[in-house]
């Protein structure tokens, strides 16, 4: 609980970040938002200069700290009204200019936000399928007409209404264009923040009405420090944080997703049976897909589809850049040659086709196992990929 003198200034804590500063959890609950500073001053800016745009596009990679950003901003407009309350001794309103978009962690608009309970804010968002485990994969139009009626209404608070729609880039047609008009014509102290992942998803109508933030993937030093407070407790070692960081491709949503031992047991396995796509063990990868293809093993299923997707992307990169950037348990010695010797074209074929192959049993509720052995048959046969 933040302390005041006897002037109603508040008193400066010690400011030094400890590991349990940087605990992850939900986006609306975060407290802070690490690699991504310059995105924060540029619309902290914005808003101190009154020109924070009415619908912003928050793009970039997976699991890099958009959402996060996107509830940071709307925490910190939302608090702000309740600030000019309270903000003199005598009532004065201050107009000292924020540095960041902080607020008290037990304010009553970060309490609100966390708990979804906020009235001026709205979150749009995919369902969840409680029978799959799974989010619906696109977004439903019925969800996206709430925001209309909901900007029209006048703020409880007298501010900002503020709509954040997660993964923006699972609105079908008719659910982008159910929210054109709003764009076209936002009522005043209104802000639409879009996060997506695949920007090329979001027709060209909502991209031109909207001011577009591009965020990029994190530092492995933010990455392992973020592990390293979230498993301080020693659940993880250091060889399985290097292993994870590696293959995280600079998301810590992908890190989080890998982040266990047992996790980092199959991505090391993996690492194992594909280092050679022409004299693969077929004993070993039938094993393997019988401990981790099981039914009770959907965990272990998406952890190995994740892998296998990423790792391919990230070849894919490798080949195109000349920079190899992955670390243990993928090591240059044996997977740069391997890279190097197919051509880029058979790089990217392997990738399209094993994930519309993933796609296709995923929507079919197909034998995961099969789902699993099939992908190495694929890899096995990267050469004839173009045939």
């Amino acid at each position: 609980m933040p302390e005041f003198d006897m002037f109603g200034d508040k008193i400066e804590e010690n400011t030094t970040n400890t590991d349990e500063d940087f605990v992850i959890s939900n986006p609306k609950s975060m407290k802070f938002c690490l690699g991504h500073d310059d995105i924060e001053n540029h619309l902290l800016e914005l808003h101190n200069k009154g020109k924070l745009p009415h619908a912003i596009i928050f793009s970039g990679p997976y699991g890099v700290g958009k959402s996060t950003m996107a509830f940071r901003i709307a925490k910190f407009l939302l608090n702000e009204e309740n600030n000019k309350e309270n903000a003199g001794l005598f009532g004065e309103e201050t107009n000292i200019p924020a540095t960041n978009f902080n607020i008290p962690p037990d304010s009553k608009a970060a309490t609100l936000v966390a708990s979804g309970g906020h009235p001026d804010l709205l979150t749009i968002q995919r369902e969840f399928d409680e029978k799959k485990g799974t989010k619906e994969p696109t977004i439903k139009v019925e969800e996206v007409r709430k925001i209309n009626p909901f900007m029209r209404l006048t703020a409880s608070e007298g501010g900002w209404r503020i709509v954040i729609i997660d993964d923006a880039d699972k609105m079908g047609r008719s659910s982008q264009n159910a929210i054109l008009k709003i764009l076209e014509e936002p009522p005043e102290k209104s802000l639409i923040i879009l996060v997506c992942h695949n920007i090329g998803n979001i027709i060209s109508t909502i991209r031109s009405r909207c001011r577009i933030i591009n965020f990029p993937k994190l530092e492995d030093k933010i990455i392992k420090q973020l592990l390293n407070a979230e498993f301080s407790n020693g659940d993880l070692s250091e060889k399985d944080i290097d292993v994870i960081v590696g293959l995280s491709d600079g998301s810590i949503g992908n890190a989080i997703d890998f982040a266990d031992s047992k996790s980092v047991d199959y991505i090391i396995k993996l690492s194992k049976l594909i280092e050679n796509p022409e004299k693969m063990d077929k004993v070993a990868i039938y094993n393997y897909a019988e401990n981790i293809g099981g039914s009770a093993q959907l965990r272990s299923y998406d952890i190995f589809k994740k892998t296998s997707i990423l790792l391919l992307e990230n070849f894919i990169k490798i080949k195109v850049t000349g920079i190899y950037n992955l670390s243990t348990p993928f090591t240059s010695d044996i997977y740069a040659p391997l890279i190097d010797k197919y051509p880029l074209h058979e790089w990217i074929n392997l990738h399209d086709n094993a994930k519309e192959h993933f796609e296709k049993f995923d929507k079919a509720n197909l034998d995961k196992k099969q789902a699993i052995l099939e992908f190495f048959w694929l890899y096995s046969n990267i050469n004839k990929q173009s045939a």
